[in-house]
């Protein structure tokens, strides 16, 4: 398909060719047969005319200025013959043309002028000469009046004509705006040569020169006239400037709150615009839709943000919170009162052809032709934009969506020339970025409409420095959001300080974190993230040492420190913000941010750290409670080891492991044989010291993944996984030693031993409860046999000291 800009230039040469052809014929016919009859009178006309073309008022700053030659052109068709009439027209079109009076010539178009030229002065001559128009007295006077007029008409219809066919406008529109206010010079210059006309037979027959003077004061007065609509044009166009680099800075500041890119606004406008204008809308309903592609997401402002920055699927309430939008904005640009419909088309920017848009449901041709076409665009744009809850599309997947939604979401005829045109236009809004000239060849260099988009998306291309500001400032404010959300939803740290990393690093640049708790004087890293991992602290710091240790004591924050105390001695930082975090009764800890530059950070960084502190501090002190919590459930509180609940626990794991891995298991449940005459004899104070001690050994004979856990009493279970069956006994004469040991150290009177029974996975049991069971019963055969071999009394716990007596 050929592109509807070549079409245009293909027609314009036609044109071209085949006026000049008509012209060249009709000036030949009429040069064969020239015989002037007044040679003077014809050179002063040409003369007179030429220099009329010529000469222009520095003050002239309208386009297609008529020139003064236009009354000499006149008095030669009534006066001179016809050829003579081709003569100075075809001079003066010609002196026109001429460099200095076009600043940007074009020789097509300067050709196509000059046919136009002389046809105009062929068909006007033509005219007046024909034989039924009255040549005499009143007739006369309304056949020079009608001339005047058919010149007016064939000087301005055709290149009102050409412009439209170009920029793609109805014809009468440019006619109105470019050429209608000079008909009263060419009334003026009508009415002048009339009276020269009716009254020459007062003057010699040269006497036309005296029309000089008063051509002269009629153009003047006629320029001053012009100036003034000069004026009042220019400052009209300023303030419609204005108001459109109002509406853009107004709508880029919204967009800067949203998540969409610089490119938005830019990729709309010129979209729009150009297939708007393949569509054949007006001028004025295209200037609406430049508006309403600057504004459609106005009525965001009625949004809560963090709907708007929600990373996940919407709710269906918030689906619905959304839907106001279009509604919204229509509101706010009612009260604009723009001279174009563009409220109308904001709050129908979201229906669907079908009618299954928001939100009056319209359907088909129903919803205005600049809606439709802001829809299928805005929809292109944010598939291949990315946002917080999804990547960027390529472009061509992207159009086959859109493709996939003709006639369902969009008007098939819209998506149809989108398709057609979106490479083409995707070309020259990148090429904007760095030519625009390039820009403007990539659309159509024949065709001003498309330079004129080109050229107003050139001007809004550069980015304003505040939009980083609004920018970051919307991005801070949804961090803190999702932040307080956060730490508020987890009592389990990492997953805290996690996502505490990632958020602080979106908004604040650094190269390495640390959350230090701070207990009993102590400050002691908890977790590192970035380059500041614990391997590479130097362990606890005491509160007054170091950048942690005096943000802790002095309750105040550090501010580019250097934390040679806190690393080791081959780090790469060399800049450090310290802040403490408060809890309840003082300082629960602090949080150190580094960078690898000196200096790196500044008040700003250290008030976005300060703002998330207290909540920070609030969820480490509750975090650190909770962790107390779950330890005390799951720990003996005198002996600090895990308790029956936690025996059980890893157990099980331990049984899974095993079950996977395909290895044994043995359980221990063990005694202590004589405890209770500690107890009687020392006192239980003594007794718990004893416990102690021997938890304490018991632990220290174990290997690194051995467990030992306390049921109760003086009764403890030992997890020894992939033990081999022939080191079991070592096993159990190494605890057996250890205890003594662990009791001889605390009360040297009171030699304690273990009564130990085991059962082993698989052989003896698969599950916990029965391996428990049966070690225990195990555990009690030998207490029994060691009571039998000393002749003890069953039930009676042996005093070996007694016995021994």
């Amino acid at each position: 398909m050929v592109p509807a800009s070549c079409a245009r230039v293909s027609v314009r040469f036609v044109l071209i060719w085949l006026a000049g052809f008509l012209a060249c014929l009709s000036l030949i016919g009429f040069w064969l047969n020239w015989q002037p009859e007044e040679p003077l009178k014809f050179f002063v006309y040409l003369l007179c005319a030429t220099a009329g073309s010529v000469w222009r008022p520095a003050s002239s700053r309208l386009k297609d200025t008529p020139p003064i030659s236009f009354v000499f052109l006149m008095l030669s068709i009534i006066e001179l013959g016809m050829g003579e009439v081709l003569a100075i027209g075809l001079a003066t079109a010609m002196v026109k043309e001429l460099p200095p009076q076009r600043t940007t010539p074009s020789r097509p178009m300067a050709a196509l002028r000059i046919v136009l030229a002389l046809l105009s002065v062929l068909v006007g001559s033509a005219f007046f000469r024909s034989g039924w128009l009255p040549n005499q007295h009143a007739g006369g006077l309304f056949g020079l009046a009608m001339t005047g007029c058919l010149l007016y008409t064939l000087d301005t219809l055709p290149l009102a004509g050409i412009r439209a066919w170009s920029k793609r406008t109805p014809l009468f529109d440019n006619w109105g705006e470019y050429h209608v206010w000079s008909f009263p010079y060419y009334l003026a210059g009508t009415s002048l040569v009339i009276l020269h006309h009716f009254s020459r037979e007062l003057w010699t027959s040269h006497g036309a020169v005296v029309l000089i003077p008063p051509a002269f004061v009629l153009y003047c007065t006629y320029y001053a006239y012009k100036g003034r609509l000069s004026v009042d044009r220019t400052n009209l166009e300023s303030v419609e400037s204005l108001h459109l680099r109002t509406i853009e800075a107004l709508a880029m500041a919204i967009e800067a709150k949203d998540v969409t890119s610089h490119d938005h606004l830019r990729r709309l406008q010129l979209y729009c615009l150009e297939i708007g204008g393949e569509m054949g809308m007006s001028q004025e309903d295209l200037e609406a839709l430049r508006a309403a592609a600057v504004l459609h997401d106005i009525g965001k402002l009625a949004v809560p943000e963090h709907i708007l920055c929600k990373r996940g699927k919407l709710s269906r309430e918030e689906f619905e919170k959304i839907k106001i939008h279009p509604e919204v904005g229509a509101e706010i640009l009612d009260r604009v009162k723009f001279p174009y419909p563009v409220a109308e088309l904001v709050r129908a920017h979201h229906e669907k052809w079908n009618g299954g848009g928001y939100p009056k449901r319209l359907k088909g041709e129903n919803i205005p032709l600049g809606a439709r076409i802001l829809a299928a665009v805005d929809c292109l744009d944010a598939l291949i934009s990315e946002r917080t809850y999804r990547p960027a599309m390529g472009l061509e997947e992207a159009m086959g969506r859109i493709e996939a939604e003709s006639g369902v979401s969009f008007d098939p005829r819209i998506v149809a020339l989108l398709k057609r045109r979106y490479k083409q236009l995707e070309s020259a809004l990148r090429s904007q970025n760095g030519n625009e000239v390039a820009a403007r060849r990539d659309l159509d260099a024949a065709s001003e409409a498309p330079r004129r988009v080109a050229s107003s998306a050139a001007a809004f291309s550069a980015k304003p420095a505040y939009l980083d500001s609004i920018a970051a400032a919307r991005q801070e404010g949804q961090v803190m959001l999702e932040l307080t959300q956060l730490l508020g939803n987890s009592l389990q740290l990492e997953d805290s300080f996690h996502g505490l990393h990632s958020g602080l690093k979106s908004i604040l640049p650094f190269d390495g974190m640390v959350i230090y708790t701070y207990r009993d004087g102590q400050l002691t890293p908890r977790n590192g993230f970035g380059g500041c991992s614990l391997t590479q602290l130097t362990g606890p710091v005491p509160a007054g040492r170091g950048l942690v240790g005096w943000a802790v004591e002095n309750g105040k924050p550090v501010l580019n420190g250097n934390p040679s105390v806190e690393m080791s001695a081959a780090t790469p930082f060399q800049s450090a913000m310290v802040v403490p975090l408060p809890g309840t009764q003082g300082p629960i800890g602090v949080i150190m941010v580094c960078r690898k530059q000196a200096r790196a950070f500044d008040k700003d960084s250290l008030r976005v750290v300060t703002s998330v502190s207290g909540k920070l501090g609030a969820v480490l002190e509750n975090a650190m409670k909770y962790e107390q919590a779950s330890a005390s459930a799951t720990t003996d509180f005198l002996t600090g080891l895990p308790n029956s609940r936690a025996l059980h626990l890893q157990l099980e794991s331990e049984l899974s492991r095993a079950a996977r891995n395909g290895t044994s298991l043995a359980v221990l449940v063990t005694d202590l044989d004589g405890f209770k005459l500690v107890n009687d004899r020392f006192g239980h104070q003594e007794g718990d010291a004893v416990l102690c001690a021997v938890s304490h050994h018991l632990r220290q004979a174990c290997r690194e993944y051995d467990y030992v856990a306390r049921v109760g009493g003086d009764e403890f279970v030992l997890l020894l996984p992939g033990l081999a069956r022939e080191d079991i006994n070592h096993r159990i004469s190494h605890f057996n030693q250890a205890a003594s040991e662990a009791a001889g150290n605390v009360c040297p009177d009171s030699p304690i031993s273990l009564s130990v029974g085991q059962a082993w996975y698989p052989e003896d049991g698969t599950g916990a409860a029965t391996l428990l069971e049966i070690a225990d019963q195990r555990m009690y055969r030998v207490k029994e046999s060691r009571r039998r071999q000393l002749g003890e009394p069953r039930g009676y716990d042996f005093d070996w000291m007694e016995a021994a007596g």
